[in-house]
């Protein structure tokens, strides 16, 4: 919850998707042009229940992670994601 993220994939092997900059993933009807890791801010230090500031967060994403996790993305094709859709690699010159 720290990271605030708008879409989550389950059964990911370990850290996969850093490999996966400039590729087109399609969710149920939507399609998704994945960009670059996501560069963490100050606001993964405050825990989303208490406002508490644990800076140990954001030092162990810098430290492990380069500072980035995550990926941003933009829509290509707007569509539906529900839970449990399918997931499908897109090739680029058919979108």
């Amino acid at each position: 919850r720290r990271l605030r993220p708008n879409l989550v994939l389950g059964d990911i092997e370990g850290m996969a998707e850093r490999a996966w900059e400039g590729r087109l993933l399609r969710v149920g009807g939507t399609v998704l042009a994945l960009h670059d890791r996501r560069e963490r801010c100050i606001m993964t230090t405050f825990d989303p229940d208490t406002i508490e500031q644990d800076v140990g967060v954001l030092r162990d994403i810098r430290d492990r992670f380069e500072g980035r996790l995550g990926l941003n993305a933009r829509v290509l094709r707007p569509g539906r994601v529900r839970e449990g859709d399918s997931i499908d690699w897109v090739d680029a010159s058919r979108e």
